[in-house]
């Protein structure tokens, strides 16, 4: 499900383009109660090192996670 979300947004032609975007499932390693879902981006497909030096330049890679408790609230 996570998957296919990340795709369909993607899908919209916005300025990540679909396969560029790293989806990875499962427990955490900490919390086997815990669901984890984390994409990483390689920031350096942006193009923006060009513009080093006049404006902040996000990191080479953007990760986020979310985590939900398997089983209910």
């Amino acid at each position: 499900m996570a998957r296919q979300r990340v795709a369909s947004a993607l899908a919209d032609g916005a300025m990540f383009k679909p396969g560029t975007v790293d989806v990875q499932i499962g427990s955490d390693p900490a919390d086997s109660t815990l669901y984890t879902v984390t994409l990483s981006f390689d920031a350096r497909n942006l193009g923006f090192s060009g513009l080093s030096g006049l404006v902040p330049i996000p990191p080479d890679l953007i990760r986020s996670s979310v985590s939900v408790r398997r089983g209910g609230l």
